[in-house]
């Protein structure tokens, strides 16, 4: 019961940050540049969340009390801080230079990377149910996908989408390695994540402006304080999974998340914005759930 009611509110959170993002995003967001100064001030804001936790386990530090690998915490959290920004800004240039939806649907197969990690190299059960069901997982991805209005592949865009691909999935997997490999210290290893994206998201803005790459639009009070409000549910977000990749098995925990992720997002859609869902699509919201049920199931 604990851990179907943590999925869940993964899976809400992520929609919700997801839906409020994509809300602002689609009306500011059009260069890099926009890109990293929003995702920026979400990084930000996701960083002042944890800094009392980090700054409390400084003088458990100083003293040599402290029970964690304080090293190994700040390595892991910097490769994640620096994988989610390189994702955000290769990502626009995906989106940007090729089709939109094979894009989005590629780095949704991201997943199987940590899923494998989690069977094989931790050991974590994959029998015939669970693998089913990723398949399923998989299968709602591709029927959600918007067909509409997309640009024809080519060789720019596949580099593009292959290094998000592999930035999505390796910060998945530097999170799942952490979690398994080191006395987990939520609030410092989410700090230092995301003050360090902040921190990179900064210099890369600098470097694009330097490239006369600069922001399209006007800073008014709605965009901080919607940044902030992505931040914190990001923020809240991140602590419960990174909780979740430590406690609930990778191969349980990573095809439920994205594809309930997929089938909460295609319901807010038809529901609250009124969305006209094509029959495929509501076949993958069914495809969608069949698999959380299979994953559910014992074996």
């Amino acid at each position: 019961m604990i851990t179907a009611l943590i999925l869940l509110a993964l899976c809400t959170m992520a929609a919700t940050k997801v839906t409020i993002q994509s809300a602002f995003a689609k009306k500011i967001v059009h260069n890099v540049s926009d890109a990293l100064l929003y995702n920026g001030m979400i990084f930000l804001a996701s960083a002042i969340i944890f800094l009392p936790g980090f700054l409390g386990s400084v003088p458990a530090l100083l003293s040599g009390e402290y029970t964690g690998n304080f090293g190994m915490t700040a390595l892991f959290a910097v490769m994640m801080g620096v994988l989610s920004v390189l994702f955000q800004v290769i990502y626009v240039f995906a989106l940007s230079s090729g089709p939109v939806s094979l894009t989005v649907l590629l780095n949704n197969f991201s997943m199987l990377v940590p899923i494998i990690l989690s069977a094989v190299a931790f050991s974590e059960p994959f029998g015939v149910l669970r693998i089913v069901a990723t398949g399923l997982v998989i299968l709602s991805f591709v029927l959600n996908v918007k067909k509409e209005g997309d640009t024809k592949v080519n060789t720019r865009w596949l580099i593009f989408v292959l290094i998000t691909f592999l930035c999505n999935a390796a910060t998945v997997v530097v999170q799942k390695v952490y979690t398994k490999t080191q006395p987990v210290d939520i609030s410092s290893f989410l700090f230092i994540s995301y003050f360090s994206a902040t921190l990179l998201a900064g210099c890369l803005l600098i470097f694009f402006y330097c490239r006369k790459v600069k922001k399209s639009f006007k800073l008014t009070p709605s965009i901080p304080l919607s940044a902030g409000a992505i931040g914190v549910i990001l923020g809240l977000f991140q602590a419960l999974n990174t909780h979740a990749t430590a406690t609930i098995d990778g191969t349980l925990l990573f095809p439920v998340y994205n594809g309930g992720v997929t089938v909460l997002l295609s319901l807010v859609g038809a529901i609250l914005f009124r969305e006209r869902l094509s029959p495929a699509k509501w076949v993958g919201v069914g495809v969608g759930i069949l698999a959380i049920v299979l994953m559910s199931l014992p074996g």
